[in-house]
């Protein structure tokens, strides 16, 4: 490993806890998970108004912070002797000698180590400002700018510029296009975010076909945000974006209820967001004509962004932002309902003996704890809750949204059942892979979670007349502390309204 690797040694007072939020994988205990499992081969078995048991779990059962924070992270049953500094944060409080001597603070965060930012060098530039997009920083940086009145523009494409090659989503703040105050406020910006900036003094380039003047370099417009909350919305999704958004990224947005969204001026938006929720909820307090208003408002240029639930809502019948359909729902055209005209089986025989099938395989002495027999219209076609688990996704690297994501692989937090089909006529930006490695950590249910979330769409960006429908089938800033995906909600608030 090069210097400036971090080593968390698990032989210290505290190394029970690092080993249990650091490790890829916590196992359940085995009993507990059986339960679980039990509960799930006993429901689908019954009718499609039967009874179900809940299930037990507490809370996600995948929690790993390295992968949360998308972390290259190792593990080594070896120890080898280290040399380096031992680190600890620098103190909150103003008054003590140490805080004001450093206060390390990024974007709100105290830090334990320095990291570079600012304009490097401290040069002034003549032609433009560019700055990479890998840090969720940089994000925060082209906001701020943006909302203090300076012309921020991002590259679709790899830029030439001073020269050396700057990658996709790379944004360019170039110098005759705002107000001499440019370079003081960057720097200053750019501190508080934890980026570095570099000043090129020419927009010619050297080998690349682009460079910072060419077409691909786009201006962005100021990003008006508003966020739904009110009933049927999840209180911890809404409160994730909250505390997100205002304490890491210093983002204003508006609070809205659903009134608004059916009676308001939402024109005055162009960006909305609405956090997991209920679909039936979403569904019944804005009907169809505040779906068609949504609808109308995306034509004219907004972007509207869904999460979770609220996803599910989206890509039903009742709104109908998407062509993907949410499997196993009404209207789903995968979800297992079709039978071909070589079979004689109807769909409900089918997966009644699918289902008694499984029951043949289980041991007698289990027998009692099952049920009977597999009702008539018993079916396993439907998505269980997964309880927080985590799976990797494939990325579309071509795509505006993964700006700032290089790799072609992202492992992420799944919770829920709103599993989406892939967008017939969007783009699939995000989706889980069909074959290969796919699930890395937490409880899932066999027979039900890799079949039916293989090859479904984690994110999509569905085209709506001039505007976009984004939908995320997860809580991308689950909780406020999975940091791994806030690039690609950033994106979408940034770039939706231009791109």
């Amino acid at each position: 490993f090069d210097a400036g690797a971090y080593v968390v040694d698990l032989a210290q007072p505290q190394g029970k806890v690092a080993k249990a939020i650091l490790e890829p994988a916590s196992r359940l205990d085995p009993a507990f998970a059986q339960t679980q499992i039990d509960r799930y081969r006993r429901n689908i078995q019954r009718g499609r108004r039967g009874a179900n048991e809940e299930y037990e779990f507490y809370d996600v059962t995948a929690w790993s912070l390295p992968i949360a924070f998308g972390v290259e992270a190792y593990w080594t049953e070896d120890a080898p002797a280290v040399s380096g500094a031992l680190l600890s944060l620098p103190a909150e409080e103003p008054a003590l000698p140490q805080a004001q001597q450093q206060a390390r603070r990024v974007g709100g965060e105290l830090l334990a180590v320095e990291i570079p930012s600012g304009i490097v060098g401290g040069q002034r530039a003549t032609s433009a400002y560019l700055f990479r997009p890998d840090r969720s920083g940089a994000s925060r940086l082209a906001y701020h700018l943006l909302i203090e009145g300076f012309r921020v523009a991002v590259a679709s494409q790899p830029v030439d510029a001073g020269g050396a090659m700057w990658p996709r989503g790379t944004y360019v703040v170039r110098v005759s296009r705002n107000e001499p105050t440019l370079h003081a406020r960057l720097d200053a910006l750019a501190r508080e975010s934890g980026v570095e900036v570099t000043g090129v003094n020419t927009a010619f380039t050297t080998e690349g076909q682009y460079g910072v003047g060419s077409e691909p370099v786009s201006g962005l417009r100021v990003p008006n945000i508003a966020i739904l909350s009110d009933e049927g919305i999840s209180q911890t999704s809404y409160g994730a974006l909250w505390w997100a958004f205002e304490r890491r990224y210093g983002i204003r947005f508006t609070p809205v209820a659903h009134g608004y969204l059916t009676g308001g001026d939402i024109a005055k938006f162009n960006v909305i967001i609405i956090p997991s929720g209920s679909p039936g909820a979403l569904s019944a307090r804005l009907g169809k004509a505040g779906a068609d208003r949504l609808r109308s408002w995306m034509q004219s240029g907004g972007t509207l962004i869904t999460m979770g639930g609220s996803s599910a809502w989206a890509a039903g019948e009742d709104a109908n932002f998407t062509s993907a359909r949410a499997v196993g729902a009404e209207g789903d055209p995968g979800g297992g309902a079709a039978v071909s005209a070589a079979s004689p089986r109807s769909p409900a025989s089918d997966s009644t003996a699918r289902a008694n099938r499984r029951r043949e395989q289980v041991p007698d002495k289990q027998q009692d704890a099952l049920l009977a027999t597999a009702s008539p219209t018993a079916s396993d076609a439907s998505p269980q809750p997964v309880p927080g688990a985590n799976f990797d996704a494939v990325l579309d690297r071509t795509h505006w949204l993964t700006f700032g994501y290089e790799q072609p692989r992202l492992t992420v937090l799944f919770e829920g059942d709103a599993f989406l089909r892939l967008s017939r006529e969007g783009s699939n930006v995000a989706v889980f892979p069909t074959s290969g490695r796919f699930h890395r950590a937490g409880f899932t249910f066999p027979e039900n979670t890799d079949r039916l979330l293989r090859g479904t769409a984690l994110l999509i960006q569905e085209p709506v007349g001039s505007g976009h429908a984004i939908l995320f089938a997860n809580e991308p800033m689950f909780r406020g502390w999975w940091r791994a995906l806030d690039k690609l909600v950033l994106n979408a608030i940034l770039l939706g309204p231009t791109f």
